[in-house]
């Protein structure tokens, strides 16, 4: 950091266009010559490969029988700037008399959404390999007379097809679909090729997918198990300036004053956001709370085997996962109107997470207890 030998990944990145700035976080991963990477993992096909672009491709790109299960929560994606939100941070897909929004198309809800979001995350009806991902949970049949109202009871976690809106809703419970004949005469299937699907597994479960680090160039047909060999980025400097700036606000909470930490925390965080297309930070004194950064770090290392580990370090897993069922966002076109309105729910499979808290401590094994009468076994063990 002082010598300046690496930086962040900004080849691709220009001022004010959200284009240039996702394709260069989404390039970021495969530009072996990036000044981003301190220590990687390399691989080369045939030699040394592994699997990730199977097991994380979405439904409609399947060949081998693996795709991906791996889906973004909508309680993660309002983590990210650029998307309508309520004063409470939540997503916002009502209008004023609470009614869903209506848009032209899937994307345009997307529109203004920080561009490493949509690098991380593949929206439903975003282009991935040429093709529109095809990601929605069915097709609503009623009228749109006046506006479309909740499907079901806000914060419950009914499925569509015991709500009062079955009658007026077409869902599918695999992918075993039957076209349904729009209006226009037009064939549409109930949710897309890549899902949602109740009773599968490997779907968009959340109303996502995963988009970062899978090989955007890899011909579909080659998306197989143990084929793809691109290098896996174990350290890069991004996390260095993460790093940076939680241990700097630390030092300003625990009442150091010998320097300016928090202006040298809201520095280092703006450096992330900048190359992100996220929102600036107006100053360091908006740097007020730990959580920003804490949300920053989530944010830019997601999917990259930090998130558990931290938020076991910050000793916050149990507030986060005891007894919690995660959000999800799914989308539905209103064939009456040919356009498209997002509901926000609880994942309707009404699963809780739970986090023990003996998970915080390791186990002391048997042999060293009985050879030190001064050791005491951790909690719950």
């Amino acid at each position: 950091m002082i010598e300046g030998k690496y930086s962040l990944y900004k080849a691709g990145w220009k001022a004010d266009d959200k284009q240039a700035q996702y394709q260069n976080y989404t390039d970021m991963y495969f530009d072996k010559s990036s000044p981003e990477n301190l220590f990687v993992r390399e691989y080369q096909y045939p030699v040394s490969v592994h699997g990730y672009d199977s097991y994380c491709i979405p439904y409609q790109f399947m060949v081998q029988g693996y795709t991906s299960s791996v889906n973004p929560t909508l309680d993660f994606v309002e983590m990210f700037d650029g998307l309508p939100k309520n004063a409470d941070g939540t997503i916002n897909v009502y209008d004023e008399n609470g009614k869903y929004l209506l848009f032209d198309s899937q994307m345009d809800f997307f529109a203004n959404a920080e561009p490493r979001l949509r690098a991380n995350v593949i929206f439903p009806g975003d282009d991935f390999k040429g093709n529109e991902v095809e990601i929605w949970r069915g097709i609503y049949t009623g009228s749109v007379d006046g506006g479309i109202s909740r499907l079901i009871p806000e914060g419950t976690r009914d499925t569509y097809e015991n709500s009062s809106a079955a009658s007026v809703l077409v869902t599918s419970a695999n992918d075993d679909q039957t076209p349904h004949t729009l209006p226009d005469g037009q064939l549409m299937n109930p949710a897309g090729r890549s899902g949602h699907f109740y009773d599968k597994r490997a779907h968009a479960l959340t109303g996502f997918t995963v988009r970062k680090w899978l090989n955007p160039n890899m011909a579909a047909a080659d998306v197989r198990e143990n084929q793809s060999d691109q290098t896996w980025i174990e350290l890069r400097y991004a996390e260095i300036l993460l790093n940076r700036a939680e241990a700097a606000y630390e030092l300003h909470l625990s009442g150091k004053n010998d320097a300016d930490y928090v202006s040298d925390a809201y520095n280092c965080i703006n450096q992330i956001r900048e190359r992100a297309g996220a929102d600036l930070l107006t100053d360091a004194g908006s740097l007020n709370d730990i959580d920003i950064i804490r949300t920053e770090r989530r944010k830019e290392l997601a999917f990259e085997n930090q998130t558990w580990w931290d938020l076991r370090r910050w000793r916050i897993m149990d507030q986060e996962q005891n007894s919690r069922t995660y959000r999800v966002l799914h989308s539905f076109y209103a064939e009456n109107a040919g356009k498209w309105f997002f509901d926000d729910r609880y994942d309707e499979r009404n699963g809780y997470f739970t986090f023990d808290l003996r998970w915080y401590y390791a186990e002391i094994k048997g042999e060293y207890i009985n050879s030190n009468p001064n050791l005491v076994q951790n909690q719950g063990y």
